[in-house]
């Protein structure tokens, strides 16, 4: 005899813990999703089929919940349903505002992905191309634009590809691309602050911006000022590599002592260095 609390659903008769109004999980969810799926002429259409068959067998609870809980799930699937969202990866795309991530679209995609009815795609490359394209657009200055878009597109995220050589790309290097692209941006800005442009920034400006902002922050300008010069856009002009910084830790007296000896006694090294040497140690 079944438990006092699991008892059988209305629909499929399977013996569980009821979930919503006498029906189990994934006879509640798929009731729900149906209704939601309905296209307006009332006509079955395979791929709506499709659509709720892969959220309720990824997790009939989930599906539920997401669909009554969040309002641009339910009208997400409604546009689907009315032909007025297409079942791809750019309308889907199009329904984030801006750059920034919706998690309602982000799940529903990875179901989707996960059953096949999508196409897999590198998610962190294609967050980064729309990211991309929102901070060009949000450019003033066409030349700035022009230069950010060209950087951005031919030489960070095409490099990316090369190295990722067909493979996903990682957070990481999605994240540190779009340092150096906002830094780009910053340093444009700075220069036009300064009454320059690309074409006339010498290098007493890049030392004079390498001293704007501490830590790292104006060497992450490095890869734009070099390929500004590799493109012709500037000229005479780099940003180096700034030096980690190594910390050792500091030698205990017996060391000293025994590299001491070694600089008395041990005539293979010059003379000069032995007694320098011994300065700085003792």
């Amino acid at each position: 005899m079944a438990p006092e609390a699991r008892k059988p659903c209305e629909d499929c008769g399977k013996v569980e813990r009821l979930f919503h109004f006498g029906r189990c999980r994934r006879c509640a969810g798929e009731r729900h999703l149906r209704r939601l799926l309905t296209p307006p002429d009332g006509r079955p259409r395979p791929e709506l089929d499709q659509i709720a068959a892969a959220l309720l067998d990824h997790n009939p609870r989930r599906a539920l919940l997401y669909t009554r809980e969040l309002k641009e799930a339910a009208s997400l699937l409604n546009d689907l349903a009315s032909g007025v969202c297409e079942l791809s990866h750019g309308a889907l795309d199009a329904r984030s505002a801006g750059h920034r991530r919706d998690l309602a679209v982000d799940w529903f995609r990875s179901v989707l992905v996960a059953a096949g009815i999508l196409p897999v795609r590198d998610e962190y490359l294609a967050r980064l191309e729309r990211w991309i394209e929102y901070k060009a657009a949000a450019l003033d200055d066409p030349e700035h634009r022009q230069l950010l878009t060209a950087y951005a597109r031919w030489d960070r995220v095409a490099r990316i590809r090369r190295r990722a050589r067909g493979k996903t790309i990682t957070a990481s290097t999605a994240d540190i691309t779009q340092v150096q692209i906002s830094k780009a941006v910053l340093f444009l800005a700075w220069l036009k602050n300064q009454g320059e442009r690309l074409a006339t920034c010498r290098q007493e400006h890049i030392d004079l911006w390498l001293t704007s902002e501490p830590h790292q922050g104006p060497y992450a300008a490095g890869p734009f000022v070099a390929w500004a010069v590799r493109s012709k856009f500037a000229s005479g002009i780099s940003i180096p590599t700034r030096a980690h910084r190594v910390s050792y830790r500091p030698l205990d007296a017996d060391e000293r002592w025994k590299i001491a000896r070694q600089l008395l006694n041990d005539d293979s090294f010059e003379t000069k260095d032995r007694v320098a040497g011994l300065m700085v140690l003792l």
